[in-house]
Order: C-alpha cells, then structure tokens, then sequence
C-alpha cells in the first residue's frame, strides 16, 4: 500500500463493515458497485451513471448504491438530491461510517459547514468505537473550530485504530498546531 493510499484509506474496521454488507449481495452487484466507485474515482460520470442506473434497478434501498448514487448527483451538482440518496443510504446502514464521512464531505463542498459538523457528530454517537467517525470529527474541529478541541476525537481516533495512518498524521498536525511539536513529530512519524 502506497503512503497515498494509507492516508486516504479508511481504518480496517469501518472497512469490514463494508465488506461485510457487500460480501451477502448477488455477485453482479457487487460488481456493478465496485465499477461505479472506480468510475466516480477516476471522474468518469458517464460509467458510473450507467453502473448506478443498472445498481439501483436490482436493489434500489441498497446503502452502498444509494450512497454512491448520492456521490455523483453531488459531483454534478444535485445537492438536493444528492442529500436525499445519503439519508436514504443512512437510513438503511445506519452505522457506515464511511457513509457518515462521504455525505459530510459533500455538504461542506456545498458551503453547508454546520450540516457537515452535525453529520460527523452524529456519526461518532452512532459509531462510538469507529476510527473514521472519529477522525473525521477531529479534522473538523481543526479546520472549522478549536485546534484545542480536536486534539480529544483524533487521540480517540488513534485509540481506536493505532496504525490508522490518517489519524496519526491529524493527530500530528494538531498536535503542533498546540504547541506539542515533539509529540506531533512522533505522530506523523508512525503515519
């Protein structure tokens, strides 16, 4: 795994979550997924739109879709609609966090910073024990709020997932950003 990919990637435990939820559909599916996700990462739209159109006919509650579905109309600039796909996805796994993560980044993109603040808080008290929720809070906190005040959700973050290279190197930044340039060092150093 690329220094890149760890940093992006999300902890192994909100991982299996994930794979767990797929690993029970139709192996079509599950390839119809995996296609729309390649094609939204690559900036593809025209691919995904087709993979997401054939997906949602198969299963149209099916989270992962929903919330890969709430992904492109966001990229194509369908907020309102993009919102739905994700409460509608929540709704049906209310403990994806990688969910949780994608429907606040897509409402900060949207200038919405309290609905993204909101999301990641409800994520943490849905998935208390999810690096990710986390994380992401702690990032949050940073960027928008008290540096001082995201130094308690990124160390839970790390708590949680120690080798979780996001969380290390957030949890780095904001410890220097404290004044705790050696323990911020220390962090980014594992990450």
């Amino acid at each position: 795994m690329s220094v890149s990919d760890r940093l992006f990637a999300p902890p192994a435990s909100d991982s299996a979550r994930i794979d767990a939820r797929q690993a029970r559909l139709p192996v079509r599916l599950r390839d119809l997924i995996q296609r729309a996700g390649d094609a939204l990462a690559n900036g593809n739209m025209d691919v995904a739109q087709r993979a997401l159109a054939d997906a949602l006919a198969m299963d149209p509650d099916q989270p992962d879709v929903l919330r890969l579905y709430g992904l492109l109309l966001a990229q194509v600039g369908n907020f309102p609609a993009s919102v739905a796909n994700f409460e509608a996805a929540l709704r049906a796994a209310p403990d994806d966090a990688m969910g949780f993560w994608q429907y606040a980044r897509v409402c900060e993109e949207a200038g919405n910073v309290e609905a993204a603040l909101q999301l990641r808080q409800r994520a943490v008290t849905r998935m208390p024990n999810s690096p990710l929720a986390w994380a992401d809070l702690g990032e949050h906190l940073f960027s928008y709020g008290s540096v001082d005040a995201s130094i308690a959700p990124l160390e839970r973050a790390v708590e949680l997932s120690p080798d979780y290279a996001p969380g290390l190197f957030k949890l780095g930044n904001a410890y220097v950003a404290c004044g705790r340039p050696d323990e911020g060092a220390a962090m980014i150093r594992a990450a």
